[in-house]
């Protein structure tokens, strides 16, 4: 097999394929930047963003599409604000008959993709758009480019070729929501690798290339364009919303930065996700997965709590366009030593948790409920499964596994389960 050494770069015409459903894990910083971009040069100056939807979308795609651009105010000091009189704005497009494309001008930019996930949602979004960002280059450092693997490759290979007019900003970043993901453009998608991590990331990120939102990467490069978020992110959850400061993801984007920080709850019972005693998170994208050693989350937190989870976190509003078919979980962790405490996950059509790939061990899942409502009687489809490789179908560990209304805990079926999670290679 021959190889052509390159580090990667998403264009700025980039297709739908293998970007959409990008898994990986722990952070380096990066972010590339065109060469005429600087702070002081930024497309949306002050960092607003008038924009509009078309009127192709539903109510459910404009709200799916909205929450994914709402990812990057998370990020730095932007905001999305809707176009009344401005000269310059975005005009977003969803079509599932084209390729990704983003259009150039603002009066509008047109940006279209032919998929409402978070990650694509993201992708999009910052090309040539609110930023200039682009993978970082590592110039054939960290990545190696398997030609031979590449569908059409006289033609494709130009996706994976660093952009000259782009320089890097901090170090090659594995988990951008920019990467390419390892079976991008491939001849046999799942299977042939189109690219690999040089050693020693290999085995780490071998298939977590890409993310399903954004890495503390893309923040930093974001950041370091338009300054840091308006309101600063925190580890305390005050609302049940799925954007914005407060909800869950900021929370998790602030313990995946600041180490050794617990996710805490302070859900006020007038948030219009409080019912039936329960604060129910409806998701419209994928959670940013666990990727720091040792983030906890702690449902116990929340003031009311007497054993029972109070925070439901569920997967019934994330619409078909928002994910590949069978694949929706409500939380995935890829790192150790992490904690999971007194939630519970409901309607997920794949699991509601799932420990994957070789470094995710020693994780505790402790008090949860999966696949239960309110009442903990009335099944709400979803589980819990271990995942040690991309192939493997079932829990590899004899000591848990978790299917539909019940888990499962050395054979006996109990409600709410507390078990430890201890993967061994």
């Amino acid at each position: 097999m021959s190889h052509c050494y390159a580090s990667v770069s998403v264009p700025v015409f980039c297709r739908v394929a293998g970007v959409a459903w990008l898994l990986n894990a722990t952070s380096l910083l990066a972010g590339n930047f065109y060469t005429n971009y600087t702070s002081a040069t930024v497309p949306w100056p002050n960092g607003i963003v008038p924009y509009e939807f078309t009127n192709t979308l539903t109510a459910a795609q404009q709200q799916t599409y909205f929450d994914g651009l709402r990812e990057w105010e998370l990020a730095a000091n932007v905001k999305f604000v809707p176009h009344t009189n401005q000269t310059h704005w975005i005009l977003f497009d969803y079509n599932t008959n084209y390729l990704d494309h983003v259009f150039p001008g603002t009066n509008p930019q047109v940006v279209t993709i032919a998929s409402l996930s978070r990650a694509q949602v993201c992708h999009e979004m910052v090309i040539r758009s609110v930023s200039t960002m682009k993978i970082s280059g590592g110039r054939g450092r960290y990545i190696t480019v398997l030609t031979n693997n590449i569908a059409d490759e006289p033609d494709n290979i130009v996706y994976f070729i660093v952009d000259p007019t782009t320089f890097p900003y901090g170090n090659y970043d594995y988990e951008s929501v920019m990467h390419l993901g390892w079976d991008f453009d491939s001849t046999n998608p799942g299977v042939a690798p189109t690219q690999q991590p040089k050693p020693p990331n290999f085995s780490r990120y071998q298939f977590r290339m890409g993310n399903l939102c954004l890495s503390p990467g893309d923040r930093a490069a974001l950041a370091h364009l338009y300054g840091p978020p308006a309101v600063p992110l925190t580890n305390l959850v005050t609302t049940a919303a799925d954007f914005g400061p407060g909800s869950l993801r900021a929370a998790m984007y602030y313990a995946t930065d600041h180490p050794g920080a617990v996710i805490k709850f302070n859900i006020p019972a007038s948030d219009p996700g409080y019912s039936n005693s329960v604060f129910t998170i409806h998701l419209t994208g994928y959670l940013p997965p666990l990727v720091t050693d040792g983030m906890v989350i702690d449902g116990s937190t929340q003031p009311g709590f007497s054993g029972n989870p109070l925070i439901f976190v569920d997967g019934s509003q994330m619409i078909p366009e928002a994910y590949d078919p069978g694949t929706v979980t409500g939380l995935l962790i890829f790192a150790a030593n992490c904690q999971v405490k007194n939630l519970s996950f409901q309607n997920f059509n794949w699991n509601g948790l799932t420990l994957r790939y070789p470094y995710a061990t020693n994780n505790l899942i402790s008090g949860c409920w999966l696949g239960l409502d309110f009442t903990a009687r009335t099944p709400r489809p979803t589980r819990c499964r271990e995942f040690s490789s991309m192939t493997t179908q079932a829990a590899t560990s004899s000591r848990h596994q978790c299917t539909g209304s019940q888990c499962y805990f050395r054979k006996h079926p109990i409600w709410r389960p507390d078990f430890r999670h201890e993967h061994r290679r």
